[in-house]
Parts: structure tokens; sequence; C-alpha cells
């Protein structure tokens, strides 16, 4: 399974890490002991994607029912993992695992019966629950569609802030890929989480940056949403505003754009530095330093890079 994003080849591009960003899932495993307690104490004082993938392709949900603790699975289903999500297949495939797992199917292999027959029931209720009123395509739905009515019927359900497509985006991630301002700000006062990751690492501030909406942009950022996570090809929320720094006013973006610029002089991110040389010149970006006091040449250099601007071609 090949996933692009932003014209990248992701699944190549192997990250230590999700969420500002650790995908913690075997360690939280191991440290817990299956101690349901302490493994959700440690989920509250960490913030972190419990649907992102580590090195492995395996969520939390999957190192779970490798080792079986049941306990432990049910904590992670309470606070939003997915019990149907299957493993990353690409990053599964470099450690000779078996394709699209899921949870069920990892308890399997690893002979824990008990959490396998517990995980299958669960997933049965958990789904049934989901359509005991409507079904959460339609609370998608009502957002694409701008249907103001259905979606203040489907805000009625407190699980809908934890409803995800096949994309682990949530509803405002949806919203604001869809440039729907209004429908933007009602999650965010029902509660949405502004920095929730879907399965690439995007944020809705990520989405916000990619549909070009400057104010929504504004408007995330003003409401806690963070400027330094990143999507699994590494780029924050600063990196995808470049195109927008002739219509971002805040001085917590604007001020970000030199360290963003070096960032991707250092990753060699051509999609950013291309967007960033549009609006800044060659000669202004040789001014630029960092607080190293180091121009883009040197960090260039030092990263091995053989230029800084990328060519036309």
């Amino acid at each position: 399974m090949i996933i692009k994003e932003e014209g990248t080849i992701w699944f190549q591009i192997i990250p230590a890490k999700i969420i500002e960003n650790a995908c913690l899932g075997e360690q939280s495993m191991i440290e817990s002991q299956g101690d349901a307690k302490k493994l959700e104490e440690a989920l509250r004082s960490t913030k972190c994607n419990l649907n992102a993938f580590d090195t492995r392709g395996f969520a939390f949900i999957h190192w779970a029912a490798c080792y079986g603790f049941t306990e432990c699975i049910e904590v992670l289903v309470r606070c939003g993992a997915d019990i149907t999500l299957q493993t990353l297949v690409s990053l599964a495939n470099r450690f000779h695992l078996k394709d699209e797992r899921s949870a069920y199917d990892v308890a399997v292999d690893y002979e824990k019966k008990g959490t396998a027959e517990w995980i299958q029931f669960t997933a049965s209720e958990v789904i049934v629950c989901f359509l005991v009123n409507y079904d959460p395509k339609d609370f998608f739905n009502a957002i694409s569609n701008g249907d103001k009515n259905k979606l203040k019927n489907c805000l009625m359900d407190p699980h809908a802030k934890y409803f995800r497509n096949l994309h682990g985006m949530t509803g405002l991630h949806i919203a604001c890929q869809c440039n729907a301002t209004d429908i933007i700000e009602r999650l965010v006062e029902a509660g949405f989480d502004v920095n929730d990751q879907d399965f690439f690492g995007r944020t809705p501030l990520h989405w916000a940056c990619l549909s070009e909406n400057s104010r929504t942009v504004e408007y995330l950022v003003d409401h806690g949403a963070s400027l330094s996570i990143r999507t699994l090809t590494q780029k924050t929320p600063v990196h995808l505003c470049f195109p927008l720094m002739m219509y971002i006013n805040n001085p917590e973006i604007v001020n970000r754009y030199p360290e963003a610029f070096f960032d991707a002089v250092q990753r060699y991110d051509r999609e950013s530095l291309r967007a960033f040389f549009k609006y800044v010149s060659n000669k202004e970006a040789t001014l630029l330093r960092n607080d190293q006091g180091c121009s883009a040449l040197h960090i260039a250099v030092k990263a091995g890079r053989s230029g800084t601007r990328p060519s036309s071609d």
C-alpha cells in the first residue's frame, strides 16, 4: 500500500516520533506490565496519539493485544483508541510482520486467546453503539455538506468528538479540509481537540494551512493549536503557512518563519523551500541567522546538501 501526502511517498520515511511526538505503544505496555490504572495515569500525563503507528506499523492497541493486556485495551478504547485499527502494511513488511492485522488478529497470532475473545466481543459492541442513533458517516457528511441542522443533532452524542474516518480524521480535520469556518468554530466550542492528529500526523491546523484558509489558521492558533507538531513527512504547520505569508499577520506564526526555513534547509524539504522563496528574496534569505548565528548555507553544508534553493525544474 502506497500512501502519498503532498506529493511524497511518506511510508519510506520512517518516523521515530509521531506527536511531539512519541508513539509509545510498546514502551507503555512494558512499563505498565498490564496494570490498567498505571497505563491510564501515563496516558493522562502524556500528549500522544493513540491511533498513530510506530516504526513497526503498530499502534497502542496492537501492542496491548500482543502482550495480552486485556484491561489495558479497555483503557485505550475508553481514551479514544480505535479497536478496529489495522497495522500499517508498509512498515510491518520491513519487520517481516503480517499485513493489515487488527488487534484481534495480533492477539490470535501471539496466542492471547482470552484477549482475542474480549476484543472480538468489544469490537462488535462498539460498532453497534455507534450505530444506535446514527451512522458516524452521517456526522462527517453533515460537515462536508454544511448541514448545520444534522450536525447539531450529531453533536448531541458525546462520542462525536472521538469519531474518525478511515484516515484517522476527526470532524474538526474534515471541517478544516472543507474550509467550513462556521462549523470549525462550532466544533472547537464543543470541545474538539485542536491538536488531534490523523493517521498521517496532520492536525486540523495542518489541514487549514493546506486549504490555504488564513482566517482559520489564525483562529486555531489563537485557540491553542500547536505550531510544532509534525506530520509523517516532518512538516509543521509553519512550513505549510509559507504560501500564506502575504495573508497571515499573527506574530506567533510570523516569528517562526525563519526557524521553519532553516529546518526545511536541513531536511532539504524542496516543497517548503519553493514556497518560501516565492515570497522571500535570495538577498533576504542570506541575511537570516539561526540561534547559533548560522546562515542557511552553513546549515546546508553541515547537512551535506549541495544547495539551499531547489532548482526550478
